[in-house]
């Protein structure tokens, strides 16, 4: 049951248009009387009307949905019942999504069963249901119109407050996705290109709001919306000379969603790979082979803002496995990857988490671009997880072990780096590994030997 208190909240969210039919004030009207079956009917009205508006903008941009528009104004305009063709047409696209949908679905049912004397009681709490969730999963839309919508979240984006300080990755996911409901997808494109023009605005925090909002796209696994972002943010600025926020925006999409990549064409991938190479190519010898966009990266590589780029890329284990499948790659990207390798793989924390899972995922592939001394590095620090355990507390001042290291296997989620290890020993028939554990220079008296 809704309250009084809540009846007027709904009314504040929604502004009705004083020339219109006002469906949703007849609904409340209704409601408030107790008259169910009238507050059932106007509610369907007041939805079904925002639907068809949602529709024709929609048409407006992609269309796709033009027939379907047609369709159902014919119908309309000869009287003959809408809502279930409207419903059909919403369903067959990706205009709303499944929780939208499902609500329609309800309102349809629930508005035949009130059109009908004896198509059964409508209860207090099945108007109060459609009322809430229709002012929240439609009414509340202020502009149906797809563009201008953009425009609203591009203006909040802007909002120094936007993200806040304290806000967490999940809150910051819901808030994007709460903005991604409302557009339909042919509106992604627009959305995407908007945001990345706020890298041209001279507040640094807006770069920041724009590169967050970009990463939380990609993380939502919608192939759609994850395809316009790679276009608008990828595609079309790669032969633009890119400020360093833009480029560490790509950076950041790419670290969330490496599978971004693979949505780029031949030429501007290796477009991609030359820009950020310059980023780690400091002998200059082949500047003058360089584009414009890699000679300005590479002459920007020392800068604060760009040391900044290269220690995304490199924090990254998935991105930097990408990037070295490049031949091309330069040594100090490839040092820089190995580097983070044998870190992560002596890490139990979060990192170590991760390595885990990086392992299972990209196992073989890193094999392959791996030469022999970083083989070894690898299994030297495979070899310090498992002698050493967490943070190294196995081994005593003077480097001894303080546990038989033989009781101090994988657990058992980390099964995957024991087959990943044997891959590697694979390449080395016998490896001998004396680690220098302590600050002190002091060595541990055990030495390992596959």
């Amino acid at each position: 049951m809704l309250h009084e208190q809540q009846l007027k909240q709904l009314e504040l969210v929604v502004r009705e248009a004083e020339e219109g039919p006002g469906y949703f004030g007849e609904a409340l009207s209704s409601f408030r009387a107790g008259a169910y079956r009238a507050s059932v009917l106007m509610m369907s009205n007041a939805v079904f009307m925002h639907a068809i508006q949602k529709l024709e903008y929609a048409a407006l941009i992609d269309g796709n949905y033009k027939t379907a528009l047609d369709d159902v104004d014919d119908r309309r305009k000869q009287g003959a019942a809408f809502e279930g063709r409207l419903l059909s047409c919403l369903s067959g696209g990706a205009l709303l999504d499944e929780e939208c949908l499902a609500y329609l679905t309800e309102l349809h049912r629930l508005r035949n069963v009130a059109a009908h004397p004896t198509g059964g009681k409508i209860r207090d709490s099945d108007a109060a249901m459609l009322l809430r969730d229709g002012v929240k999963l439609f009414l509340a839309q202020r502009n149906l119109n797809p563009l201008v919508t953009v425009e609203e979240i591009v203006g909040r984006i802007k909002d120094p407050e936007y993200f806040q300080r304290k806000l967490g990755h999940e809150a910051r996911s819901d808030l994007v996705s709460s903005e991604i409901k409302l557009l339909p997808a042919t509106a992604f494109e627009r959305l995407a290109e908007r945001v990345v023009k706020l890298f041209r605005e001279a507040d640094v925090t807006i770069h920041v709001n724009a590169s967050t909002f970009l990463s939380e796209c990609v993380g939502m696994q919608n192939d759609r919306l994850t395809s316009a972002v790679v276009k608008k943010l990828i595609q079309s600025k790669l032969k633009a000379k890119n400020p360093p926020a833009l480029l560490l925006a790509i950076v950041e999409v790419l670290n969330r969603q490496v599978k971004c990549i693979d949505l780029l064409s031949v030429e501007d991938r290796v477009h991609l790979d030359e820009i950020l190479f310059g980023l780690f190519d400091n002998s200059g010898s082949k500047r003058d082979s360089l584009s414009p966009a890699g000679a300005l990266a590479l002459k920007l590589a020392d800068s604060s803002d760009f040391k900044k780029v290269r220690s995304s890329l490199t924090a990254s284990l998935a991105l930097g496995l990408s990037l070295l499948t490049n031949p091309k790659a330069p040594k100090e990207l490839r040092r820089s990857f190995a580097s983070n390798l044998r870190r992560s793989a002596r890490d139990f924390g979060p990192n170590g988490a991760r390595f885990v899972t990086f392992i299972q995922s990209h196992g073989e592939e890193l094999i392959d671009v791996l030469n022999d001394g970083q083989v070894r590095d690898l299994l030297e620090a495979l070899k310090y997880r498992r002698i050493g355990g967490p943070g190294g507390k196995n081994f005593s001042n003077t480097g001894e072990c303080l546990t038989d290291p033989a009781s101090m296997g994988f657990s058992e989620d980390e099964a995957p780096l024991i087959q990943f290890e044997q891959n590697l020993r694979s390449r080395i028939s016998t490896f001998s590994v004396t680690a220098n554990l302590d600050d002190r220079g002091k060595t541990p008296a055990l030495q390992y030997f596959a």
